[in-house]
């Protein structure tokens, strides 16, 4: 049999008794029509090792959600990412991998459930990741995090927008635009339209916050959330059922059905 088979054979009734569907061979649940979880497996090029892969993915960033998928490894949960690998020609490596799966990521797949969840969980991972740090690192890496938040983090940005941390949302952004001014050059065309319109989103945003234009956040926050859950509808569960969503407004039985509340 191939791997493929082999995998689904093996993780498809564990992961449908959690509540995941399954498009081709990843799965993945919505959970309080806030966060996408999804669950596949990697094979690395030129080798036959695999690992399994994992992401928690928050609607109100307003990214596309896709099922090519390039994201965390179990070996991450146990310290050190090559300890989720395994090689495809040992008969018990499926195993193994979904042992650890149960004892690491499912807890995990039940506890980060909506965007409050998923932030505490981001802050504590981000604190102990940096404490772990040598000194060195830690003058490199600090001006990457305000107040536990690494400043990439669209979706932690986001939340404390939703939740009402509005100066740790808008110093994350200021410290995030600094970075990327400083590393443009004038020919990084594209880099430079990219500034140009997270400094726009982030004047607009400001501004609301001074205003106390609580409605234009909402606003902000649900069109991302539409964005994400349009895409996700898509792509995972095909066009058919995208346009019968578009007409009725209702979202899928198969989605309400893994939904946790």
């Amino acid at each position: 049999m191939s791997f493929q088979k082999d995998f689904l054979e093996l993780y498809e009734p564990v992961m449908q008794g959690m509540g995941f569907a399954r498009k081709r061979y990843v799965f993945h649940r919505l959970l309080n029509k806030q966060i996408v979880q999804k669950l596949s497996y990697v094979m690395f090029r030129g080798s036959k090792r695999f690992t399994i892969q994992y992401c928690f993915s928050p609607l109100c960033s307003g990214e596309e959600e896709r099922v090519f998928m390039d994201d965390y490894r179990i070996g991450s949960l146990l310290g050190n990412e090559v300890l989720g690998y395994r090689d495809t020609d040992n008969p018990s490596s499926l195993q193994e991998t979904l042992e650890i799966c149960q004892e690491h990521l499912f807890p995990l797949f039940d506890t980060i459930v909506d965007y409050e969840s998923y932030l505490a969980y981001v802050n504590d991972k981000n604190q102990k990741e940096f404490a772990s740090y040598s000194e060195g690192a830690r003058r490199r890496y600090e001006s990457y995090f305000v107040d536990g938040i690494h400043i990439a983090d669209k979706a932690s940005y986001h939340i404390n927008l939703i939740v009402g941390n509005y100066d740790t949302a808008l110093n994350c952004r200021e410290a995030l635009i600094k970075t990327y001014t400083s590393r443009v050059k004038p020919h990084h065309y594209a880099k430079i339209k990219r500034n140009e319109e997270v400094m726009e989103a982030y004047q607009r945003v400001k501004a609301a916050v001074e205003n106390e234009d609580k409605a234009y956040i909402e606003e902000y926050i649900a069109a991302n959330e539409k964005q994400a859950l349009d895409s996700y509808i898509l792509n995972f569960l095909g066009k058919r059922v995208y346009d019968k969503y578009l007409l009725t407004g209702e979202l899928p039985a198969r989605i309400v059905q893994s939904t946790l509340t």
